[in-house]
């Protein structure tokens, strides 16, 4: 069995990229676009929208699907005018994502951590 990898952001810029270079693992979606990943991947990789898996779900989520690895490519996209307003957006939703995986991982039992 594949190892099972949860990525954030998976419709995104690089989460594209990661999603296509991930051929021997099963993909677990998570991404504000999820139907666009739906459309775009097909049966390939299972998508979910980023905000129901991190605040509505949270550790249940984590706990059912048992992935063996996170990573996290979610955030405002990179490509747009770097003003400081979107420096802020950039910096910000990178941040903001990642505190919030790490405190659901902290928050799930060790033994299955």
């Amino acid at each position: 069995m594949p190892q099972k990898i949860l990525l954030f952001g998976a419709t995104g810029s690089l989460g594209s990229i990661v999603c296509n270079h991930l051929n021997n693992y099963e993909i677990v979606g998570a991404s504000p676009d999820y139907e666009v990943g739906r459309e775009r991947y097909g049966n390939k990789i299972r998508f979910y929208d980023h905000d129901q898996v991190l605040k509505e779900n949270g550790i249940d989520f984590f706990i059912k699907e048992k992935f063996d690895a996170i990573i996290n490519c979610a955030g405002h996209n990179f490509f747009d005018r770097w003003t400081e307003e979107n420096k802020e957006l950039i910096y910000s939703s990178r941040i903001d994502t990642s505190k919030t995986i790490l405190d659901i991982v902290q928050g799930m039992p060790e033994e299955i951590r």
